[in-house]
């Protein structure tokens, strides 16, 4: 994803086939993003006290990310959700 950014370090061709190679990642499984999710909040606060509501369905995938809309649990805002793939 870094390299497919560079034109000032790769060639043409080679950000081309980069680029594409970012646009066509699957998703995910949605439980892969709540596991990530309850790691990054810690042990002894569940996702369920942050949020009301998370959209099992990305708004956006890449190959280091997807992102997902949530509803804050405290005051009812819209939010959006950068879960980082593992590995």
């Amino acid at each position: 994803q870094y390299l497919s950014s560079r034109a000032d370090v790769m060639p043409p061709q080679y950000l081309r086939i980069l680029s594409q190679l970012q646009d066509g990642v699957p998703p995910k499984p949605f439980e892969d993003v709540l596991a990530t999710l309850s790691e990054a909040l810690g042990p002894g606060c569940p996702h369920s006290e942050v949020f009301d509501h998370i959209c099992p369905e990305p708004l956006s995938t890449a190959s280091l990310a997807q992102v997902h809309r949530a509803t804050l649990k405290r005051d009812g805002r819209q939010v959006v959700i950068k879960a980082q793939h593992r590995g």
